[in-house]
C-alpha cells in the first residue's frame, strides 16, 4: 500500500515538474497543462496580439494525441509499447539535438 502511494505522489508531482520547466524554457508556456496555453492564446487574440506558441502547443498536443490513438486503433498486439514509443520518440528526438549542440 505504502509502494502505491508513493507511485501515486510521484506521478502527481512529475507533470509539475514538467510543466515548470517547459514554463522557463518556452517563455512562458506549458508543454503539458493545454488549459494554461488556451488561456493565453484567448488573451492574445482578445488583446489583438495572438501569438503562435500557445497555438503550435494546442497543435502538437491534438496531433499526438489523434496519432496515438490511430497507433492503437490500429495495432492489435503491443498496443500500448508502440503508442509509448509514439509519445517518447519527439523527446528523445529533442534531448539528442540539444546534447549535441550543446556539445559544439
Amino acid at each position: 500500500m505504502l509502494l502505491y502511494r508513493g507511485i501515486g505522489l510521484f506521478l502527481t508531482a512529475l507533470p509539475g515538474w514538467v510543466d515548470a520547466l517547459g514554463f522557463l524554457e518556452l517563455g512562458g508556456f506549458y508543454p503539458s497543462f493545454m488549459s494554461g496555453n488556451t488561456t493565453q492564446l484567448g488573451v492574445g487574440i482578445g488583446a489583438g496580439r495572438p501569438e503562435l506558441m500557445p497555438l503550435l502547443l494546442i497543435a502538437g498536443f491534438f496531433s499526438g494525441a489523434f496519432a496515438a490513438s490511430l497507433l492503437a486503433t490500429v495495432s492489435e498486439r503491443w498496443r500500448l509499447s508502440r503508442v509509448l514509443s509514439l509519445v517518447e520518440w519527439p523527446t528523445n528526438a529533442r534531448h539528442t539535438v540539444r546534447f549535441k549542440t550543446a556539445r559544439q
